[in-house]
């Protein structure tokens, strides 16, 4: 498992460090929208689907950026937080995230990893 300090640890973003396993995200234009009350709900359906195909493995999922702050306008775009044991051991979580429909796009620093269901949109 990881030590507090390295998961506190202050990893310098580097964009030529990112390791695609999808293709990089296009420079599209994002849409920022007004509020909507729904997202919760959709955190908590992603959530849910998460939790099925983790179990105990997932210490704990939280709504986290623009769209977990109520009145808040942002993109419908849902963020989670996932806790597991060892992110670097990704044997124990990847497959099954990949499963859910969850596929890794992109590794940024030690220990993080950004995964997107086939529908992001909220």
């Amino acid at each position: 498992m990881a030590s507090a300090a390295e998961l506190v640890r202050n990893h310098e973003y580097e964009p030529n460090g990112v390791e695609y396993f999808a293709p990089p995200p296009k420079s599209e234009h994002i849409e920022v929208v007004p509020y909507d009350p729904a997202w919760p709900d959709a955190f908590e359906e992603l959530a849910a689907r998460i939790r099925a195909a983790l179990g105990d493995v997932a210490l704990s999922l939280e709504h986290v950026g623009s769209t977990s702050v109520p009145g808040l306008p942002a993109k419908p775009i849902i963020d989670i937080d996932l806790t597991v044991p060892d992110s670097r051991d990704e044997a124990a979580y990847r497959p099954a995230l990949e499963a859910a429909g969850f596929p890794v796009l992109s590794s940024a620093s030690p220990g993080r990893r950004m995964y997107q269901p086939k529908s992001c949109q909220a």
